[in-house]
C-alpha cells in the first residue's frame, strides 16, 4: 500500500489505504534501481551460491552423520563452533583474499565467502537429518552392492527432500537479502544486486519512501513465489531431528 503514497501520506497515514493509485511508480522504481541488470545478478548469484552450498554441506554432513572414522567429533563440533564467527570480521581479510585472487566484480567472490559462511549451519541441519534415516535402508544397498557415495546420490539426497527443501529456501533467503559482501566485492555497477541497488533512493536531503518501498516490493515477489513452491517441506525439514 505505502508503495502508491507519496512520502507525506506514508507518515501521516501509513495504516490506510492510498489516496490515489498510480501505477507508473513501479516502472519509476525498477529504473532508478537499475533493477534491469541488478535483478538478473541477483538471481544468477543466489542460483549458484545456493547450489554452492548445498553440493558441500551435504557432502560434509554425509560422512559425519553417517560413518565411523578417526576426528569425526572433532569435525562435528568444528563445524558447529564455525557457526559462531561473525561475516563482518572476515571482511577485511577476504576482500585482500579475493583481490589477490583476481575475483573483485566477480560473483564468485560473495559465493566463496558468504556461502563458505553459511556451510556450517546447513551441514549441522543436514547431519541432524541425516542420522534419522534407518540404516537398515543403507545396510540392504551394501549387500546389493551399491557404493556409499552412489547410496548418498541415489537414496540419502532423495529421502532429505525436505531439509534440503528448508535449505534452498533460507539460503535463497539470506543470498538474495547479501548486502555486507555485495557492496564490497562487486563495485562496478554492471555487477551490482538488488540490496546495494536500494540506497539510490536514499538522498542527502530526500528519501523517495514510496519508491522505496515500490521496489522493496519487486524485490520480495521471487521469494514469496519460491516460498509457495516449498512450503509443504519448510517446516517439516527445520523441526528434523528435533524429536529423537
Amino acid at each position: 500500500m505505502n508503495s502508491f503514497k507519496t512520502s507525506e501520506e506514508i507518515f501521516l497515514r501509513s495504516l490506510h489505504p492510498p489516496g490515489n493509485v498510480k501505477l507508473g511508480v513501479f516502472p519509476r522504481a525498477w529504473e532508478i534501481a537499475k533493477f534491469s541488470s541488478a535483478v538478473p545478478n541477483s538471481v544468477y548469484l543466489t542460483l549458484v551460491n545456493v547450489v554452492y552450498i548445498i553440493a558441500l554441506s551435504s557432502l560434509a554432513a554425509y560422512p559425519i552423520a553417517r560413518m565411523r572414522f578417526l576426528g569425526r567429533s572433532f569435525f562435528h563440533w568444528l563445524l558447529i563452533a564455525s557457526i559462531i564467527i561473525s561475516p563482518q570480521i572476515l571482511l577485511i581479510p577476504s576482500f585482500f583474499q579475493m583481490r589477490r585472487f583476481g575475483l573483485i566484480n566477480n560473483f564468485l567472490s560473495v559465493v566463496f565467502v558468504f556461502g563458505t559462511l553459511v556451510i556450517p549451519f546447513a551441514s549441522y541441519l543436514l547431519i541432524s537429518f541425516f542420522r534419522e534415516i534407518p540404516i537398515d535402508i543403507e545396510e540392504s544397498t551394501k549387500i546389493d552392492g551399491c557404493s556409499s557415495f552412489r547410496f548418498f546420490v541415489q537414496f540419502m539426497l532423495p529421502l532429505s527432500k525436505p531439509v534440503l527443501s528448508s535449505l534452498v529456501i533460507l539460503t535463497s533467503l539470506w543470498t538474495w537479502n547479501e548486502y555486507l559482501f555485495s557492496l564490497t566485492f562487486l563495485q562496478t555497477s554492471a555487477a551490482k544486486t538488488i540490496p546495494p541497488q536500494l540506497s539510490w533512493f536514499f538522498g542527502r536531503y530526500y528519501t523517495d519512501w514510496g519508491g522505496l518501498f515500490a521496489a522493496l516490493t519487486i524485490a520480495v515477489v521471487p521469494l514469496v513465489i519460491l516460498y509457495l513452491f516449498l512450503q509443504r517441506y519448510f517446516i517439516r525439514g527445520l523441526t528434523a531431528g528435533s524429536v529423537r
